[in-house]
């Protein structure tokens, strides 16, 4: 019976320690681990952030112009500080089923930009 209560505690654990963030609770410095492949093109290729992959997050700044937070994360293991993405929409679903958009791109200095409109901004991020 000890041992059902223990594996029950663990897997209680797990799946509470691997919750997504919201967008407005990450705090800058602190690093993260997206929670899907995303990839982008670049130069005719593919760049692929992969799974698990840390991103540090750098600074979140309000862009009024266009009603959207830019969060811009470093890139760890990025072996090409020079490419640049277009810019992607990934789809993140919400708890209520809705679903919410970003625009994801990366930037020279292995910098993956974020852009979320000010509504979502406390909606479930893509981040771990």
């Amino acid at each position: 019976m000890m041992r059902f209560a223990l594996i029950i505690l663990i897997f209680t654990f797990n799946a509470f320690a691997q919750q997504n963030y919201r967008w407005s609770d990450l705090v800058e410095g602190e690093t993260y681990r997206i929670d899907r492949d995303i990839e982008m093109d670049y130069a005719k290729n593919l760049y692929k952030v992969s799974k698990g992959q840390l991103l540090k997050l750098q600074n979140v700044k309000p862009l009024p112009m266009i009603n959207v937070y830019m969060a811009e994360f470093h890139v760890t293991k990025c072996t090409d500080t020079n490419m640049t993405t277009e810019m992607i929409l990934v789809e993140v679903k919400q708890p209520d089923s809705k679903v919410v958009s970003v625009g994801v791109d990366l930037t020279y200095g292995c910098k993956l930009e974020v852009f979320i409109e000010k509504k979502d901004y406390s909606s479930k991020s893509i981040l771990y």
